[in-house]
């Protein structure tokens, strides 16, 4: 429902145009309880600057020889503050076959 979910919508708009402007790429986490919904969770964003040191401070691992990471900037639910490479193998597995993720 759009009105419902319109000060979420205006609060990640807001992070994306004003606090993640030094970001290019980015991750955005949906939670499905149920299996019927996707409502917004977190949004990740890529870094290999100071945000990154920042989370380590706050306690994330880092992970080896990545050069950088997928860092929480915004969340509307718990979420932990990093994106590691086994919770992304969970979601996304690449089929290199038919060239397409399952």
């Amino acid at each position: 429902d759009g009105v419902r979910d319109r000060s979420i919508r205006e609060r990640v708009l807001f992070a994306l145009d004003v606090e993640c402007e030094m970001f290019e790429r980015f991750l955005i986490v949906f939670r499905d309880p149920l299996g019927c919904r996707h409502d917004f969770r977190a949004l990740y964003a890529w870094s290999r600057t100071d945000i990154a040191q920042r989370a380590a401070e706050l306690g994330a691992p880092r992970a080896p020889g990545r050069g950088g990471r997928f860092v929480r900037v915004f969340s509307v639910y718990p979420s932990p503050p990093e994106v590691t490479d086994e919770m992304l193998s969970k979601c996304f597995r690449y089929d290199s076959s038919t060239k397409e993720f399952r």
